[in-house]
């Protein structure tokens, strides 16, 4: 089954990502596959579809969409967004921000679960709560209990971005400068 999360750039989505392979990783025993490729995501399914697949991705994609069990989405103020890119030392041309605006708008309309960056800064276990409820209601995962999501908030509090020698985790999704915001938690 494929997962999708998908949001505007610096919203939360690497964030909404993790805390997703977590609740799969808890609640089922098993590590999902990852990746950032609609039709690696597809291929997948299409020979293995009761294997977990975590597709994050940005741009709107209508088959991703179709063929997903769940879409997660999050959002930002547009200019907290990009000022948060340019700390991350990207900074999109205005094309390319029109095209991003047009593809968040699109996920927005079909997400399952849509979140706020506001929400996730003023109370992130809450949002960590709701998703795990999402993902239990959506038929993701088999159960959802409070022990559970108490385990995916030590998860995340635990959860840090790699030093600048390993520079990416293709497990978390995180960079190095991932984090560019003064709250500490991913």
């Amino acid at each position: 089954m494929i997962i999708v999360i998908a949001g505007l750039k610096r919203s939360g989505s690497t964030w909404q990502f993790n805390v997703v392979r977590l609740y799969i990783e808890l609640a089922t025993a098993t590590e999902p596959i990852i990746t950032g490729s609609p039709d690696k995501a597809m291929a997948i399914e299409l020979q293995s579809p009761d294997q977990y697949i975590l597709c994050k991705y940005h741009p709107w994609h209508r088959k991703l969409n179709q063929r997903a069990k769940m879409v997660l989405s999050s959002n930002r103020k547009w200019a907290d967004a990009m000022d948060s890119l340019e700390r991350f030392q990207e900074r999109p041309d205005k094309a390319r921000q029109e095209a991003m605006k047009s593809w968040h708008k699109s996920w927005q309309k079909v997400a399952d679960f849509y979140m706020e960056f506001s929400a996730l800064k003023s109370d992130p276990d809450l949002m960590i709560h709701l998703i795990g409820l999402q993902l239990y209601e959506n038929g993701v995962i088999p159960s959802f209990d409070i022990g559970l999501r108490d385990e995916v908030i030590k998860a995340m509090d635990n959860l840090e971005p790699p030093d600048e020698v390993k520079w990416y985790d293709s497990k978390t999704l995180l960079f190095h400068n991932h984090i560019t915001d003064e709250d500490n938690r991913v």
